[in-house]
């Protein structure tokens, strides 16, 4: 069965006043890997839903074949051949991997929708019988994707599928997305150089809602590094980022610590993820907790945050405080900051008010938040759910951020977030250590943010490995 073409004529889309995308022309061949890239907010996800069907354009058309499809439904779409993934898993996390995939088999028997799911499961290394919802993040990840190939589409659409997976996840990634059959069109985005660079035969470049250039990967990489010669710094399908705040590392912190863990433990149900972990985290400090996926890293974030009981005979002080007992809101009325893995901004309300329930103003920010966000200002009146994935999690850690808080906890917070984003992160962790905030946060072994902390703590099986 062949690709199908997309062509995208003359699409606008608004939300409100603001256009998001602005008369975008677009031609993507049959059987071709064509990657949309640019910085948040450019516009991307929100061209991957009007292909997928997921939004309809204000203005333009979207054609399959030569079809109109503007108005197809996504369910219409699928029919024809597409599937699609989402920034993030998009599993029934109650039913089984196996079943997860089944699902997704329609009109086929239920003898041989299994035996696909086995094949493809056993070949990722995935156990069928486990519930989705206990998988790891990135075997959940890898799960959705087999989840979108198992029918053999003409079409897929991608939407940043190495978002939160490691260094070895991401390959497990490229090998099986490399490793689709030929003729099926691929479209996708990516905030990886090395994804994009290896899958994609064409690219485009998204830029505020208009339309750039579209070129072979190499033929835009050239570009970036053009930009980079005008700007001293590293060149990015995402933008130019801004170096790194150097720091001096906390050697001798004094006083009691701003966070403490005694014999932490904590898990879901019956199965225990982490077992007595001591850790003290000082005023100003900012220590990384980095593993592979299924160390526990969110486990200790929930655990300490109070999204997550901590199981006897744990003990949780916030600036000599017991808060053990506490729930997530005292917590935070107590001075403890958290910005969950995933974007948690509500999104039925506005920017500004969003920043009022944490207790700041858009025009009151630090200079340390508005660098990492200066369209905070400007966008106050936009709803939530019109932002990008990326300009969500941009506006949780800001919300985060401007409580000031005693000790800010940050799980995976650079997910999503353009290369030039991560790095006023960077900036925005060390300001905050500056004025007294102790941070605490995870990342991956090879993950964006390690080289901003004073100490960086190995996770393995539940347990923090000692120090060499």
């Amino acid at each position: 069965m062949n690709g199908i073409t997309v062509d995208v004529r003359g699409v606008t889309h608004r939300y409100g006043r603001a256009a998001v995308l602005d008369d975008v022309d677009l031609h993507i061949a049959a059987g071709s890997r064509h990657g949309i890239v640019g910085a948040n907010g450019a516009g991307k996800t929100t061209l991957l839903g009007l292909v997928a069907g997921t939004g309809r354009p204000t203005a333009g058309q979207i054609l399959f074949d030569g079809r109109d499809v503007t108005h197809l439904p996504l369910h219409r779409r699928a029919k024809l051949g597409m599937s699609r993934t989402w920034q993030y898993p998009a599993v029934i996390d109650s039913l089984t991997a196996a079943d997860n995939i089944a699902l997704a088999l329609h009109g086929v028997r239920l003898s041989t929708a299994r035996t696909v799911a086995a094949d493809l499961l056993d070949d990722a290394g995935i156990a069928g019988q486990h519930l989705a919802g206990q998988l790891p993040y990135g075997r959940r990840r890898i799960l959705e994707l087999l989840i979108a190939l198992a029918p053999g589409p003409r079409l897929i659409v991608l939407d940043e599928p190495s978002a939160g997976l490691d260094d070895r996840e991401t390959t497990d990634l490229l090998q099986r997305l490399l490793g689709m059959a030929a003729d099926t069109t691929v479209v996708f985005t990516d905030h990886s150089d090395r994804l994009v660079t290896a899958i994609a035969d064409t690219v485009t470049v998204l830029d505020r809602g208009s339309h750039m250039v579209t070129s072979p990967p190499a033929a835009v990489m050239a570009a970036t590094t053009a930009a980079q010669h005008a700007v001293p710094a590293t060149a990015s399908w995402a933008g130019v980022p801004v170096p790194p705040t150097a720091h001096e590392p906390l050697d001798k912190p004094a006083g009691k610590p701003a966070l403490r863990l005694v014999d932490l433990h904590a898990g879901y149900q019956n199965h225990p993820v982490l077992h007595g972990l001591n850790l003290r985290v000082f005023a100003g400090e900012v220590v990384a907790v980095s593993g592979v996926d299924g160390a526990g890293r969110t486990t200790l974030i929930d655990a300490v945050a109070g999204t997550l009981r901590a199981w006897p005979p744990s003990g949780i002080q916030l600036a000599g405080d017991d808060i053990t007992a506490s729930t997530a809101a005292k917590r935070a009325r107590a001075g403890l900051g958290t910005v969950p893995q995933g974007r948690m901004p509500i999104p039925s309300i506005t920017v500004a008010d969003q920043l009022r329930l944490a207790g700041a103003e858009p025009s009151q920010l630090t200079a340390d938040v508005a660098m990492l966000a200066p369209w905070l200002h400007h966008r106050a009146h936009q709803r939530v759910d019109t932002l990008s994935g990326g300009e969500r999690q941009i506006l949780a850690v800001a919300c985060a951020a401007a409580r000031h808080p005693r000790v800010l906890l940050l799980d995976e917070c650079t997910e999503g977030m353009a290369p030039s984003v991560i790095a006023t992160v960077r900036q925005l962790i060390r300001a905050l250590a500056a004025t007294g905030t102790a941070v605490l946060f995870t990342d991956s072994p090879d993950g964006p943010l390690l080289d901003t902390a004073d100490r960086v703590l190995r996770l393995r099986h539940g347990h923090i490995e000692p120090t060499p």
